[in-house]
Parts: structure tokens; sequence; C-alpha cells
């Protein structure tokens, strides 16, 4: 009996539409075009290798403008001291417009919470921020559940003298309202290859939406294994509600 109780379950969570409307601000490290809506607010948290763990959270200001702040630290779970980031991260976006005909939603905004653990000595992430950004994302017009997102973007953490631009891409793919398969693609061109060959940084996952307010997400990060380091794996927990 039990075993059709958790059947019964997880295909309501699993299937049944969820009432809330979930803003895809974000994919595994890039933007999207989309904004929280004013008075909805986003706090999630980042589990990543080597204990380490990362706070955001972000609230819709206007219906086109959203701001967050971040804090986070390497080996806050296991031994030894938790290597904490220096200070609070800042995020804003604004959204131009919305997907009219062809055209898709654009946003611009910055960004200055990087990926991994921070690196005292060369004042940066393990992933630099995106800093300075701007955003497309649409729908696929002949397949509305895929949707693309391209953009480029300038990092201020350019200690290394590595300041080219930078660009990323990225998909989502809903599969039902409470599945969503997840990818992105940063070139890194504005970052140094110690191995002397760059391939970009590719990262795929899947998030599952549950209930009304909360979702998780389990993510393979560096995938191509660029600059011969190995692929890792995260995990982000996600709660989304309104004032």
């Amino acid at each position: 009996m039990k075993k059709y109780i958790y059947i019964i379950l997880f295909l309501f969570f699993v299937i049944y539409p969820s009432s809330f409307a979930f803003e895809n601000t974000e994919l595994i490290e890039i933007p999207t075009a989309d904004v929280l809506m004013r008075a909805d607010y986003n706090m999630n948290f980042h589990f990543w290798p080597e204990g380490g763990l990362l706070f955001q959270g972000a609230i819709g200001v206007l219906d086109r403008l959203m701001m967050g702040v971040s804090y986070g630290a390497g080996n806050v779970i296991g031994e030894g001291d938790p290597l904490w980031n220096p200070d609070a991260k800042i995020k804003i976006k604004f959204k131009i417009f919305e997907v009219t005909g062809f055209i898709p939603s654009f946003a611009i905004g910055y960004n200055s919470q990087g990926y991994g653990n921070y690196n005292k000595t060369d004042k940066r992430f393990a992933r630099k921020s995106k800093g300075f950004f701007a955003v497309a994302s649409r729908e696929l017009p002949i397949w509305e559940p895929l949707r693309l997102h391209a953009g480029m973007n300038r990092s201020l953490e350019d200690d290394d003298g590595y300041t080219n631009e930078n660009y990323f891409f990225g998909i989502d793919y809903t599969i039902n309202p409470a599945i969503m398969i997840i990818a992105d693609y940063d070139q890194r061109v504005n970052d140094e290859v110690k191995s002397g060959k760059n391939e970009g940084t590719l990262n795929a996952g899947f998030r599952w939406i549950v209930g009304l307010e909360l979702s998780f997400e389990f993510d393979f990060l560096n995938i191509l294994e660029n600059d011969l380091l190995k692929m890792e794996r995260m995990a982000k927990i996600s709660y989304v509600g309104t004032f």
C-alpha cells in the first residue's frame, strides 16, 4: 500500500502544474533576460564540492527591475576553517523590453558574484563573476518549450590581465510545469587557461519545482573538463515567494 502512496505523491509533484510563476532569472552560471516581478522574492542556497556554500537573495523592486545580494564560503561543510568570501556581492538586472515578434526579451545588469572558491591572492573566484552584462532570451518559435539565451559580459575581476569581453549561451527546456532541463556555456575568453587549451565551461542539470514555492536543482559543472580540471557536481535549493 505504501508504495502506491509514494507513486501518487511523486506523480502529483512532478505532473501537477504549479500555480506560482517561477521566473527563470538564471540558469546554472549565466543570467537570463527574465526578472522577478515587483514584490516577488527569491532565496537560494548553492552547495558545491569541497564543502562550498553560497546564499543568494533577490527581490523584484519594480516589474522590470530586480536587485539582490549574496555571500558564501568554501569548506563550510567538512574539516578545517571555512574560506569566507571577503565581502557580500551584489547583483542588479533591468529588463529593457519583452519578447515582441521575432525580437527577444533583453536585459542588462551587473553581478559581482562569481562561482567556486574565492582566491584572496588573485582577488577572484574560481570562475569569474559576470560583472556588467547584457543578455537576450526567447522561446523557440517552432518549439515553445525550448528557450534560448545569449549574452556578453565584462568582468571586473581582471587583475590577471585578462580584460576581454566574454560571451555566454544557454538553453532551458520545460518537460512539464514541474521539471526543467537547463544547460549553459561560458566561453571564458576573459580567463587564464593554464593548460593552453580553452574549450569554455559547459554545465547542464535539471530543476524540479515542488508545490508552489520550492525547487531543487542538481547540476554537472565543467562537463568538457576545461583547462584539465575535473567535472564537478552542484546542488541548489530555491524558495520563491511574494510580499
